[in-house]
């Protein structure tokens, strides 16, 4: 997939503004972020964003797609609170960049394979969820476009156009490895791995909240299933 034109032009007015701005005598950096998911301790995550509403869909619709449109096989994900760990450090521990603008790529340097999401979903969803092709997926999404039930139609434009839009992986993922390495040193910060327990937390949270339907004793099951994968 291409990134849409108006993508790279306000990243570009971005960068003119900040150097704009530092020529005037301001200090700022700019911070390029990878995805942002629920909060480590919570599971809190916005449930207008896709990925709460694919979940959501699937706890109607019963199917989840099994891998990403364009084949790859895992994400880069980051609990807020981690990200916001490490967006303090950064802000605190950066050196000077000689007049230049301090740039920050932040995205997880541990990716989580799909597959992970999926099983995570499928545990606990108290109807399971079928795995199946991306683009039957879409379809089955479609079909139930007008069903109140189902949330994630409104954003069918971006599934459409690929679930996970393309972008250069590999090198966000070394420069966030970089940052860590600069900052790992000077506090407890890291970046941590995306595990089914957490999937399955922010799914717990989705029930608690009723953004996702939930029968009370499957609640109650995945509170303790939960807990003692804790202890």
């Amino acid at each position: 997939m291409i990134i849409p034109p108006s993508y790279a032009k306000a990243k570009w007015i971005v960068d003119h503004l900040m150097a704009y701005a530092r020529a005037y005598g301001l200090i700022g950096g700019i911070f390029r972020i990878g995805q942002i998911c629920g909060d480590s301790q919570h599971g809190i995550w916005n449930q207008r964003e896709a990925i709460p509403l694919l979940i959501q869909a699937a706890s109607v619709l019963g199917v989840v797609p099994y891998a990403y449109v364009d084949g790859k096989d895992q994400v880069s994900w980051m609990p807020v609170d981690h990200f916001a760990e490490g967006l303090v450090a950064a802000v605190v521990h950066h050196e000077d960049t000689g007049g230049n603008i301090p740039v920050w790529n932040f995205s997880n340097p541990h990716p989580t394979p799909w597959r992970r999401i999926v099983r995570a979903t499928q545990r606990a969803l108290p109807g399971g969820a079928r795995a199946v092709p991306y683009d039957q997926w879409l379809d089955i999404l479609k079909a139930h476009r007008k069903d109140s039930r189902v949330l994630a139609p409104k954003l069918l434009p971006y599934y459409s156009s690929g679930l996970f839009p393309a972008q250069p992986f590999e090198h966000v993922a070394v420069a966030a490895t970089l940052a860590k390495d600069r900052l790992e040193g000077r506090g407890s910060w890291e970046f941590c791995e995306i595990d089914e327990a957490l999937i399955i937390k922010m799914i717990i949270r989705w029930m608690e909240e009723g953004f996702i339907a939930s029968a009370g004793p499957r609640l109650a099951h995945l509170h303790t299933s939960h807990r003692d994968a804790k202890l």
